[in-house]
């Protein structure tokens, strides 16, 4: 592992994150191709995925803002209706009336990703260790892009989308979406691909599913680095390991920024096929080896 190679990763990464192929998948079949080690492989694609967590933050960070407060805001005004109903349950006759929690677009967004992360994490937090097994597999990282494949195909094939926006949309759309998004902890599922697709299945607006599925990256990206690192083996030891990561993440970030417009006009422009019979071949090679 040198330089170059950390480069390298981080400009796959940052390719494959945004668009439907599924990026750890490439990680996994890269890094065995090299020889690394699971642990030193984890490591580095945990770090790539920082960088492409910065990506995603700086493109949408005014969505992120607007989220974060309302996300403030709910809280506040959950704890001010727990003190009404304390209230209300010692008051005789007159009872004050709760405030309304989702009043606005962004806090029916943001009550939307809340519900979303509930599976994703259910999901990728009990299937971690299958995950683990299929990761270390050849037949299993080539089976994961075959279904990568079948999914992305399903969804060209049926037109799916629709006009649905979050004022439109139901918390049952984001539950789904959820469970997709805690299926791609398996190396091959496209977690971009099953969640712009489901989304898409729901209804939204491909400009709108493309968006959610970004911005539901984030806590789920968020807590795959809070599980991981703490149990990744430090195998990049000393100041050359650090600039190695540290290239990796930056290169993963910058192509990830630019790859996120194309993604959105690929989806709205209706390129799923393509990438099905990319996943396609992608499985066909794994198995093969």
């Amino acid at each position: 592992m040198n330089y170059l190679f950390s480069i390298i990763f981080g400009i796959i990464q940052g390719i494959t994150e945004f668009l439907p192929v599924s990026s750890a998948g490439h990680v996994a079949a890269i890094s065995k191709t090299m020889g690394l080690s699971y642990d030193s492989a984890l490591l580095f694609e945990t770090v790539l995925h920082v960088g492409t967590l910065g990506a995603v933050f700086y493109y949408f960070q005014k969505d992120i803002r607007k989220i974060f407060f309302e996300f403030i805001g709910i809280i506040l005004d959950l704890v001010s209706n727990l003190y009404l109903w304390l209230h209300n349950r010692r008051a005789v006759g007159h009872e004050i009336r709760y405030g309304k929690i989702v009043d606005n677009v962004y806090r029916k967004f943001t009550v939307m990703l809340l519900v979303t992360c509930i599976p994703t994490a259910l999901i990728g937090y009990s299937a971690r260790n299958l995950a683990v097994l299929a990761s270390r597999s050849e037949y299993g990282t080539g089976i994961a892009f075959l279904v990568t494949s079948l999914w992305l195909l399903v969804i060209s094939l049926s037109g799916s989308g629709g006009i649905r926006t979050p004022k439109e949309a139901g918390y049952d759309s984001s539950m789904w979406i959820g469970i997709c998004q805690g299926l791609s902890v398996f190396p091959g599922i496209s977690r971009c691909g099953m969640t712009v697709g489901a989304g898409l299945m729901c209804g939204f607006t491909r400009r709108m599913a493309v968006k959610y599925s970004y911005i539901a990256s984030i806590p789920a990206i968020i807590g795959a680095l809070i599980v991981e690192i703490p149990s990744s083996s430090l195998s990049f030891e000393g100041a050359p390991g650090i600039v190695m990561l540290i290239l990796g993440m930056l290169f993963s970030g910058i192509t990830g920024y630019f790859l996120i417009s194309i993604t959105i006009r690929l989806v709205t422009g209706r390129h799923f096929r393509y990438f099905a019979v990319y996943c396609l071949l992608a499985g066909i090679v794994m198995l093969l080896l």
